[in-house]
């Protein structure tokens, strides 16, 4: 319409939506403009809405229940309506209508004299009908896909599976954690458009359900490997030059054994381990873990897994602060669980980076999946194979890999992560189910400075 001519309250109008711009479709949907369907109804408001983009708005009420609210935003109203029969929208946005215009009309212009089935619009009880249909079926497939997968673990051919059937079935419920995440996805985008708040409701239940299920699934069938403490992992620490006051009878007892470092005398130095343990492949007892350090560099390389250097092992660092964490070898997992200002600086992780109670940190990982549980304050820096995935946390920032050391080129390579997928900045919040962005995370300054690089890897690494 003319937007220098001034509207009339209680003119008739329809609203717009097929060729707004860009920015105007994303506030309109913030403010209760419902996508893809006709609207018609009466101005009943003019001027600016402080809790909207500045400008002018229009509110309109609506003929049909096709909005999302009753005339207030914000707690002022600015106009009565009915509920879910009011939209603020633009003055570009609508067309003044002939009081005799049918508004159940769905003709697409003048040239058309007959309804076409193929052109026009859907109305919301079609377009929820529609959703709701692709969604239980996306819902049942995975109950059926977790359910098959119990079944066969539960044979007892699957009792016995190798490491690498394991390593398939983590794949396998990685997978659908990303399918339940693009339910999420979907029905938040459906209930800026046409969903009712009941019907958010039930899509939120029900995707927690379908996450609960798969975790349990997880835990019961497929669980992570436990990590396990042993005197090399606290020789590798004190190999730092730092923190040799309380670690010294443990350091002593492995430079006794350092000329044969088998997994047998492993066992031995930890008398409270039951004698099985010794049955345990070697790879299980290479698993190292650092916890309970303060302010050290902590280096892992290729000296840490003196039994077989070219096998990638899995990390755990625990309640570390103030420290640095340079992982210079490609790993097959990291988990890290309360941490407090504290760097972490890794290669290539050929599975999924694991935090928990993560604060204050600086992590540039470069990983196939990255999980992020109840952190905050924390930067990523990330070359990541998959959208990362946060849940109940806040102020974290992500950004692009910044790290380079001799070799990783080659390690990026093997991994398939040489080139920047792009994906650290499409993060899954697990616990935001609207539509706009999550207040949670953002992307970070590139401006903003990196941790400084600590005397004892410099030489090693550069942050770029």
């Amino acid at each position: 319409m003319n937007t220098s001519e001034p509207l009339v309250l209680g003119t008739r109008c329809e609203l717009l939506s097929a060729s707004a711009p860009s920015s105007t479709v994303v506030a309109a949907a913030a403010s209760g403009l419902r996508a893809r369907l006709r609207r018609f109804g009466h101005v009943a408001f003019v001027g600016p809405v402080p809790s909207l983009p500045a400008g002018e708005w229009v509110g309109v009420r609506l003929e049909q229940p096709l909005g999302r609210g009753d005339g207030t935003l914000a707690g002022v109203r600015y106009f009565d309506a009915p509920p879910l029969h009011a939209a603020f929208v633009r003055r570009e946005r609508l067309r003044i209508s002939p009081e005799g215009s049918d508004a159940s009309d769905t003709s697409t212009g003048p040239a058309h004299g007959r309804k076409s089935d193929t052109e026009r619009e859907l109305r919301t009880d079609e377009l929820a009908l529609r959703f709701w249909r692709r969604f239980a079926e996306e819902e049942a497939d995975v109950r059926a896909q977790l359910a098959a997968f119990v079944e066969q673990r539960q044979e007892p051919t699957g009792a016995v599976a190798p490491t690498s059937g394991t390593l398939s079935a983590d794949a396998l419920l990685d997978a659908l954690v990303l399918r339940v995440s693009a339910m999420r996805e979907e029905a938040a985008a459906a209930a800026g458009a046409f969903l009712s708040p009941y019907d958010v409701r039930q899509t939120q239940n029900i995707v927690a359900k379908l996450l609960e299920l798969v975790e349990a699934t997880r835990s019961t069938f497929a669980p992570r490997k436990k990590f396990m403490f042993r005197a090399r992992a606290k020789k590798s620490a004190a190999a730092t030059g730092t923190g040799t006051g309380t670690q010294s009878t443990d350091e002593n007892k492995d430079a006794t054994n350092r000329k044969d470092d088998s997994p047998e005398q492993d066992a031995s130095t930890t008398p409270n381990q039951p004698p099985q343990a010794t049955q345990q492949p070697p790879a299980d007892l290479d698993e190292l873990v650092h916890a309970n350090l303060r302010d050290q560099v902590i280096i892992v390389d290729q000296q840490n897994f003196a039994s077989n250097p070219s096998q990638r092992r899995d990390l755990s660092f625990s309640q570390l602060t103030n420290c640095v964490v340079f992982v210079g070898v490609d790993t097959s997992a990291i988990r890290c669980d309360a941490l407090t200002n504290c760097v972490v600086l890794t290669g290539p992780v050929w599975g999924s980076v694991w935090l928990e109670n993560c604060h204050a940190c600086e992590f540039v990982v470069a990983s196939r999946q990255l999980r992020v549980h109840q952190s905050s304050t924390t930067s990523f820096h990330l070359r990541i194979g998959s959208h990362p995935i946060i849940e109940d946390c806040r102020g974290l920032a992500f950004g692009p890999y910044r790290l380079q050391y001799t070799g990783l080129d080659e390690q990026l390579a093997k991994i398939g992560l040489l080139a920047d997928t792009g994906l650290w900045s499409r993060v899954l919040d697990f616990k935001w189910h609207r539509a706009q962005q999550s207040p949670n995370w953002s992307v970070r300054d590139p401006k903003m400075p990196l941790p400084p690089v600590p005397a004892q890897l410099e030489g090693l690494l550069t942050l770029t």
